[in-house]
């Protein structure tokens, strides 16, 4: 799933309509803000310190990148000029131009540790090796039609092959597609972004995605949601219809991963702004940032885990953390549309009809053991409800605790998969808060054993008493099977707490984990020894053993005649 942190003001901006965009630097803790035709400006995320810029007379028509394989920044002056240079360079006036007779659109930062690709307006694509090779000579025939212009381009691996997907408007509003590989072996596709069943539909927002294959997510003013092969130009496949953002405005669309989309657009209600994560798999928001301002037209970027966006006269970040998707977050979240909703529309369908694919029910797992009467009565009836894993746990095992039920605990811990880490750090709370601490305990094994995401279990953590981290701690390194899933998460969450302390017992217990550290990494360097005679028996080869000779002397037999 996705979650946003909390959002700051990375630097004011000169004006949003000069603002030319924000890339990668070297480290991927650093950004590139071009802030103006005449401005570039690193940054440092970590602490939103400035750590280096550059000013030039001459006017930047695109967004500064750099080249991770010639270690150098890239830029593209008055839309016929490249400069190349590196992080010491202090006047751009200086540096080499490189002047184009074909009319440059922008330059793409390469994939995969890949040199950076030339986009020119005419629609062709080429490394910029081979750009500066070939700068003299005559230009090639353009690929976008007359009174077209290219609005994005992204830079995609389609079945393995290097692509430009560049989508292009002409003065009247119509949308054309293009793809067009890096390497002249293979031929280029275009195709229309139209709707035959609205003509009437505007475009509001779209993205390219690359995940082996390249698709084109088309958000429309009707809010409805497509995707289709960006390369082949197939029939588009409905997702869904976003209401979390308004599609009267222009809308921006950043793929995260295979299936979330950052969308960042004005507020349905019409007041400011909003940043949404959307799952195109389950079709539902996931998490959304609210802003007091909404900027026409909307600019968004990513580099890393951080979303960048140009809000009124700042440029903000919005740290994004993704993790794992969870079935919890998609049971109960849906709702149908109603019956006014048109034939051939999306439709989110919330019933559920239980199917049998074989002969005879499958009879349950003889290894899974029988809830107790009271339990399995109150599992029934949440389930009559519709309730789902982590809802369940969440209402019974502080039920069952308050109870002094802790047989009735241990077997939700163990049969229901999908347990909230809120309740589980419950759970810790109960065992650890009983005074004694004994070898067996079952309940506290069974807590441990659950399966967490760890970003939210260490927001629960912080809820914890700093005794009872210390005895969690003991408790996890009397069982090192679970210390290494858990030691971590916790010490972030009581990091300041554990700094600031001068606890004897705090002291101790850190101690105790750096000795617990230093075990396992000695035990980790054993085995890796290890991995050569493992080897070598696996293949079947003779083992020789090396035989020590003592350097000082050495006995060696003489047979006399």
């Amino acid at each position: 799933m996705a979650k946003f942190k909390q959002p700051y003001v990375l630097c004011p901006l000169i004006g949003q309509r000069t603002l030319l965009g924000v890339a990668n630097d070297e480290d991927n803790d650093c950004v590139i803000a071009t802030l103006g035709k005449n401005m570039i400006v690193r940054y440092k995320l970590q602490n939103q310190k400035q750590i280096g810029s550059w000013a030039t007379k001459d006017k930047l028509t695109s967004p500064v990148i750099y080249d991770p394989v010639g270690g150098r920044y890239v830029g593209v002056f008055a839309h016929s000029q490249l400069r190349l240079w590196s992080e010491s360079e202090e006047r751009l006036e200086a540096v080499k131009k490189h002047k184009f007779q074909t009319p440059i659109h922008c330059v793409l930062a390469g994939i995969d540790a890949e040199g950076p690709v030339v986009v020119f307006q005419s629609g062709l694509a080429t490394p910029l090796a081979a750009a500066l090779e070939a700068r003299k000579n005559a230009p090639a025939a353009a690929l976008l039609k007359p009174g077209e212009a290219i609005q994005d381009c992204r830079l995609v691996v389609h079945e393995g092959i290097k692509q430009v997907a560049i989508l292009a408007k002409t003065p009247k509003g119509r949308a054309w597609c293009y793809t067009v590989p890096v390497s002249e072996d293979w031929a280029s596709h275009r195709f229309e972004l139209a709707r035959d069943d609205a003509p009437d539909a505007r475009l509001a927002g779209h993205a390219f995605a690359s995940d082996g294959t390249c698709r084109l997510f088309s958000l429309w003013s009707d809010g409805r949601l497509f995707v289709q092969p960006a390369v082949t130009g197939e029939a588009k496949e409905a997702l869904a219809v976003l209401t979390a953002v308004s599609t009267a405005n222009p809308v921006s669309m950043l793929p995260l991963s295979a299936s979330q989309l950052a969308l960042y657009g004005a507020d349905p209600s019409e007041e400011g702004a909003v940043l949404v994560v959307f799952n195109v798999r389950f079709a539902l928001v996931q998490c959304q940032q609210h802003l007091k301002l909404f900027s026409n037209p909307p600019l968004l970027w990513g580099c890393g885990q951080h979303l960048l966006m140009a809000v009124g006269s700042n440029l903000l970040v919005v740290p994004c953390q993704l993790e794992p998707e969870r079935l919890a977050a998609v049971l109960g979240s849906h709702r149908s549309l109603g019956p006014s909703v048109p034939p051939g529309d999306v439709e989110l369908v919330t019933e559920l009809r239980e199917a049998s694919w074989g002969p005879a029910p499958v009879p349950a797992s003889p290894a899974l053991a029988p809830a107790p009467p009271d339990l399995a009565r109150r599992l029934q009836q949440l389930e009559a409800t519709g309730c789902p894993q982590a809802s369940m746990a969440g209402q019974l095992l502080p039920e069952l605790l308050a109870a002094g039920d802790e047989a009735g605990a241990r077997w939700c811990l163990l049969h229901l998969g999908d347990v909230p880490e809120a309740a589980l750090v419950g759970v810790l709370e109960h065992c650890l808060g009983r005074g004694e601490q004994r070898d067996d305990d079952a309940l506290l094994a069974a807590a441990l054993g659950a399966r967490f995401s760890e970003a939210e279990l260490r927001a629960e953590l912080r809820r914890l008493p700093l005794d009872l981290a210390l005895g969690l701690v003991r408790a996890l390194l009397a069982s090192p099977g679970h210390a290494t899933r858990w030691l971590a998460p916790l010490l972030d969450a009581h990091y300041q707490g554990l700094l600031l302390a001068r606890d004897p017992r705090v002291l101790a217990a850190l101690d105790a984990v750096r000795r617990f550290v230093s075990d396992q990494l000695a035990q980790v360097t054993c085995m890796r020894s290890l991995l050569p005679l493992i080897e070598a028996v696996r293949s079947g080869k003779q083992i020789t053993q090396n035989q020590r000779i003592d350097s000082l002397y050495s006995i060696k037999r003489i047979t006399l005649c």
